[in-house]
């Protein structure tokens, strides 16, 4: 039964089965916004183990997305939606079926595969909840105030268990940033107004990125408001947008950029250590120069070129790859520069297992060809419905207009955001990105399904 009433596009009445998708949603959404990494962990962790509370934040979630599939299967099987879930799992039960033949250890196989699990299960609890009648309004608030809470609690946990003064203290960037940054570009350039809530926490996103010495926020920010950009023309295309709207969204986004850059001026200021540690970032990243090129270039190097070797020692490594929670290492041709500016050789270790620096590098390497086409898939298919839904809906929609035109791009502009992102590093490497991804992934099919209904 479809969950929306083709003449007012409104939710369909309250019922017990929607109450009770939504709290599976719920559950599931917050699940990982608490999740954490101990300050001296780095990629060269040997230990394939997680705390209780980590293995009670994984129970909830599976428990949320099967009892969300037990009580809303049969709306598991609106199309398109379904084929991309069937086709992830297909994807995932290769992966884990390569992993255990290659002979990898089963505790770092579960850890690197939770990430994956989650785009599933994410995927699967949001299609169910749309098509069950879930607004997908609740569903866009629901998953800002996750991004919230985990930028409050990583930012918070890493200065209070940091073992280091407040001001030495560099706390691990929040997963959440990488979504809010995409969804504040669309809000800024698509939305008829503008929340007041969301130029708030796209403050507070900026102000942990400060915090954070993470240079790789100014890629985040770049990629969101390109894809905005690109979304933004073809509003206009869709006659959904004036010119005279691009224009004033234009002076907008000069004034809150403006606003944004004095702020942090003033801020790095105020906080002269924070300000210098921005400029060393900046302008003597290679080691002050020690290295030939920045060093977090020559470590993703590194990373990148043992991992291909080590995919040509095998035959057929290429095709499926060595499997997730297979060990690699760095390169020992770049060793040599990175030991002067680091010089405790216990920082390089001889078996590294983690998601890597690289989301496409560390796909091809644990799954081959095979998932890089996999990984393509999951970012392109929901990009596609995303812009195919504000297609179908601008032609469908009594009167025209879309109203919540920005939330139908959302979808578009964060997977590129993560797609342009992932070039400098593996965004599930945190395990909340997986939850986030799954959900967005999912959220295309609530406006192909209104566009269904609108024609009839």
């Amino acid at each position: 039964m479809p969950p929306l009433n083709s003449q007012s596009q409104s939710p369909a009445p309250a019922s017990a089965e929607r109450r009770w998708l939504w709290v599976c949603l719920v559950v599931f959404a917050f699940s990982f916004a608490f999740d954490y990494r101990a300050p001296e962990i780095g990629f060269g962790t040997t230990g394939s183990g997680g705390s209780i509370f980590q293995f009670a934040m994984l129970g909830s979630a599976v428990a949320s997305g099967l009892f969300a599939l037990l009580i809303g299967w049969r709306h598991l099987l609106v199309r398109p939606g379904v084929y991309l879930i069937t086709f992830w799992w297909a994807y995932l039960a290769f992966s884990a079926v390569v992993s255990v033949f290659q002979g990898n250890e089963l505790g770092f196989i579960l850890r690197l595969l939770v990430a994956p699990v989650l785009i599933g299960f994410g995927m699967v609890i949001c299609h169910i909840a749309l098509c069950g009648g879930v607004p997908v309004a609740n569903v866009i608030r629901l998953f800002l105030a996750v991004c919230v809470v985990n930028i409050f609690w990583q930012t918070g946990f890493y200065y209070v268990t940091s073992s280091q003064s407040l001001l030495e203290t560099r706390p691990l960037l929040s997963a959440g940033i990488r979504f809010i940054f995409p969804w504040t570009a669309g809000c800024i350039l698509l939305a008829r107004r503008i929340p007041i809530s969301t130029l708030l926490i796209f403050g507070l996103a900026l102000f942990a990125c400060v915090l954070s010495l993470t240079r790789g926020a100014i890629i985040y920010l770049a990629a969101a408001f390109s894809g905005a950009f690109v979304c933004l023309f073809l509003a206009m295309l869709f006659r959904q947008i004036s010119f005279a709207h691009v224009v004033r969204r234009l002076g907008t986004l000069a004034a809150i950029a403006a606003v944004a850059v004095t702020m942090i001026v003033i801020f790095c200021i105020a906080v002269p250590t924070l300000g210098e540690w921005w400029l060393e970032r900046f302008l003597y990243s290679d080691g002050g120069g020690a290295t030939t090129e920045d060093m977090s270039v020559l470590m993703r190097k590194a990373e990148a070129e043992a991992m291909f070797q080590s995919l040509s020692e095998r035959t057929g490594s290429w095709i499926w790859g060595r499997g997730y929670g297979a060990p690699f290492y760095w390169d020992d041709d770049y060793l040599a520069e990175l030991f002067l500016v680091y010089p405790d050789r216990e920082n390089f270790p001889e078996e590294i297992y983690t998601a890597g620096h690289n989301l496409w590098t560390y796909t091809t390497f644990a799954s081959g060809i095979i998932g890089l086409l996999c990984w393509i898939t999951l970012v392109v298919s929901p990009s596609i419905n995303s812009l195919r839904g504000v297609r179908l809906l601008s032609t469908l929609t009594p009167g025209g207009q879309i109203p919540d035109l920005h939330i139908a791009f959302f979808p578009a502009i964060a997977l590129w955001t993560l797609v342009a992102t992932s070039i400098l590093e593996n965004p599930f490497d945190f395990r909340l990105n997986g939850s986030l991804t799954g959900i967005v992934a999912a959220i295309p099919q609530y406006f192909l399904l209104r566009a269904w209904l609108l024609r009839g």
